[in-house]
């Protein structure tokens, strides 16, 4: 995502339009809205990643318990 500064740039600057600062407007908070898109879906990547890692953890558990109940009996 470009900074403010470049993004008025592109724009016209302070030289710009009532309709070109609407359009430089709207264009921005397109890109907010898609760099919060993006970070949700990282967040909801993270929040599966440890439920998965979570359940391999329970899983290696209950197989080392049945292990060592084999081996003990």
């Amino acid at each position: 995502m470009p900074s403010l500064r470049n993004h008025l740039e592109a724009y016209g600057g302070t030289r710009m339009s009532p309709a070109d600062f609407d359009r430089c407007e709207d264009a921005w908070y397109r890109m907010l809205d898609e760099r919060n898109r993006m970070f949700d879906r990282y967040l909801t990547g993270m929040r599966c990643a440890r439920y998965v890692l979570f359940g391999v953890w329970i899983l290696a558990f209950a197989i080392a318990g049945l292990i060592l109940v084999e081996v003990s009996s």
